[in-house]
This record gives structure tokens, sequence and C-alpha cells, in this order.
């Protein structure tokens, strides 16, 4: 068995696992389906032999073993509660851990389906999951410490056409709304033509305003505002595949998107704190290369991105390092790749990228990162729990 069919079979996958072998169906195949396609811009890419990190050696130290975790969150207190694709919400307090809430009899247990993500906000614990026939729910229970919880209702549900590109990251914002990615919906090369529909929430990241049983849209949306407009004002961001995951700097309150490719190509996008409404190309574009129709007329393209042919198959998007116990680490995304098994870390300045090494940690099956009040990160596994990011011990 191969890595990837293995990492398919044992955890969360965001659309890597999907078949590329069909050609493109729209009358223009610019060459996706045997990654012949052709760039439209230079983008700072990770090379077929990447640098190695220079700096002090780093390790995972183990933090829980959380069985196929899936996203992290700190709570006020300095815990930290870890979900299990499966549907178990876990609270971590030094060596002790213990279930809070079990959801595996609701969510459906698909490839990239189950209990996604956890975000504690405003008095109410959100979690999202892909319910039993598929669809993506985000439900809130009352909670004001992140841990009791009382009454639970829905705050929002978005059909799903295919178990596939679902997504339902979560993050709450700078600006103290919740956020929401959603995938293209599944289906090879984007069959409903969602990534570029901003009529639909699919293919999309999301800014709502949650309450106890449904959510606001707050002022300042970039889409629908016109009297006879069908487009959805929830949007802020579209043209995704499969937003896995997005993230903010804690200190500049700019947006890291890392989005999962078809085939050929993964990229990270970059939206600057005070911009909104950018359209990144999917499907006419996989990262910089043409995919299937022309290029759109606007779109912004990565700051980043990397081919399948130099290693890896999905990119888990992380986080911008602002601890203080790794100081070369300061103002670097640290991302990953789910196949290729390396930390990486880029290093730019307001979005733009001017290097990418490889850090160093080997990682089985990555599926997502976590961030501590204190800026320093956590790496979480499909296999073998969550982890710290820490200096290594000299011998």
């Amino acid at each position: 068995m191969t890595r990837v069919a293995l990492a398919c079979a044992l955890v969360l996958l965001v659309g890597a696992c999907s078949s590329t072998s069909t050609a493109g169906n729209d009358s223009t195949d610019h060459g996706w389906g045997d990654c012949s396609a052709a760039s439209t811009a230079d983008i700072p890419a990770l090379g077929e032999d990447p640098a190695d990190w220079v700096g002090q050696m780093l390790a995972l130290e183990p933090v829980a073993d959380v069985p196929k975790a899936t996203s992290l969150t700190e709570l006020d207190d300095g815990r930290l509660l870890v979900t299990s694709q499966t549907g178990q919400l876990w609270l971590v307090d030094g060596e002790e851990q213990t279930v809070v809430l079990d959801l595996e009899d609701v969510v459906s247990h698909g490839v990239e389906q189950g209990l996604i993500d956890v975000v504690h906000m405003n008095g109410l614990l959100l979690v999202s999951y892909t319910d039993l026939v598929g669809d993506l729910v985000v439900r809130s229970y009352e909670s004001p410490d992140g841990v009791t919880l009382g009454a639970f209702d829905e705050v929002i549900k978005v059909k799903q056409p295919h178990e596939w590109h679902n997504s339902g990251a979560m993050e709450e914002g700078p600006d103290g709304y919740l956020y929401l990615g959603l995938g293209d919906g599944g289906g090879i090369a984007d069959p409903g033509r969602n990534g570029q529909d901003t009529t639909t929430l699919l293919g999309t990241i999301l800014r709502i305003d949650p309450y106890h049983g449904g959510y606001d849209i707050p002022k300042g949306a970039p889409f629908g505002t016109g009297f006879f407009s069908s487009d959805r004002e929830e949007i802020v961001a579209y043209g995704l595949r499969n937003p896995w995951r997005f993230t903010f700097d804690s200190e500049t309150g700019d947006m890291w998107i890392g989005d999962v490719g078809q085939g050929c190509v993964e990229e990270v996008d970059f939206v600057a704190a005070d911009s909104t409404g950018q359209n990144f190309g999917w499907p006419r574009l996989e990262g910089s290369y043409q995919f299937m129709g022309d290029e759109p007329a606007e779109h912004s393209l990565p700051v980043f991105e990397y081919l399948h042919k130099n290693g890896g198959c999905s990119v888990t998007g992380g986080y911008v390092y602002r601890g203080a116990d790794i100081a070369e680490l300061e103002g670097m995304y640290v991302l990953a790749d789910y196949c290729r098994g390396r930390l990486i870390g880029l290093e730019q300045f307001n979005g733009v990228v001017s290097g990418a090494v490889m850090l160093g940690p080997e990682v089985r099956f990555l599926t997502s990162f976590g961030q501590g009040s204190d800026g320093e990160l956590y790496v979480l596994t499909g296999d073998e729990g969550v982890f710290r990011l820490v200096l290594a011990t000299q011998p």
C-alpha cells in the first residue's frame, strides 16, 4: 500500500485522496490531468531540494495521546480542548484528559468527515462536524467556561454534495466574529463550479456573528449588499478548493490559508488584515497554474506553493509563530504537508515570502496545528496525538 493510500485509510486527509485521472470536462484543458499546466506567475515555491533549518534544533514534546486529533483550542485557564475526528471532544489538563462531549453517534465517519473543529467565544462552545447525511454543521452549546455545557442548538448547516472537501475549519477573528472555511463540496475538478460562484457558500471563507440558534451577518460584507444581488453576504473570500486550515496572525491580524490542491499544486494564500473579498481562482487556477477555463479577470495569487512532484500531497495550514521560546522562528509561518512528514517554515514579512526551510521534526500524518495564548505552537497528528513544538534538549 502506498503512503497516500495508507493515509487515506487511517485519518482525515482533506482532498488529497481524490482521483485526478479524469480529464477536464471544460472545453479548455490546460494540462491539469498530467500536471503539465503552465504557471501564470512566478510564485515562491518549495523546490526539489529545499533548504534545511540552520537554527537551534527543534523537537516535538508530547502533550496528549488524543486519537485522530483534528483541532485544538486553549481555554482562558490554560487547559486545552482537542477534537477527535471520531466525535469526541477532549479536555486536556496537564497529564489528565477526559471526554467532555461525545458526538460519535451524530457525526459521519468518511475519510474527510467527522468532528472537525472547536472554538470557545462569547459564552458559547462551537463545534463543527459533518452530520450523518454528510452536511457541514456548526453547533453551539451555552458554556461560560468552555467545559460546562448547557443546551445546544444549530448555528449554521451547509449542504454538501459529496463526502470530500467539506472543510469545517473555524477561527475566532481579531474582530470577534466567527470565520468558517468551506470546501468546494467535493468531486473531481469542482463539478458544481462552486469555487467561482458567490451565490453559494461552498469554496469560501465566511464571517458570521453566531448566537445560540443562528447567526447574524456583520456589517462590511464585500458581497451581496446590492438590493438585487443574490451573492452571499457571509462570504469574505472565495475561489478555494478546500481551506485546511486558515489562521490569523495574532500580532497583525492577517489571515493565512492553506488550500489543498487537486493533484498537482498545494498553495498558501494571504489576506491582509485590512482587506476582504479575495478570489483565489479555483477551479480556473490550481495555485498559480492554469486549471480549467480562463484565468479569472480579478484574483489573488498564492504567496507560496509547491508541486506534488517535489514531494507532498496535501497542505496543512499552520500559524505565524509569535511565541518567546524559539526566538529564531519569530514571524515565520509554520505549515506542513500531510505526506511529506516534516514541518515547513516560511520566512515572510507582511505576507511576502522570501524563503522556505524544512524545520526538522518529522511528523506522521499531521492533521492540524494549534496555538496557545503564549504564541507557542502545537502539532496534531492522526495516530500519535498532540505535541508542542519546543527547542530540543541538548545531550
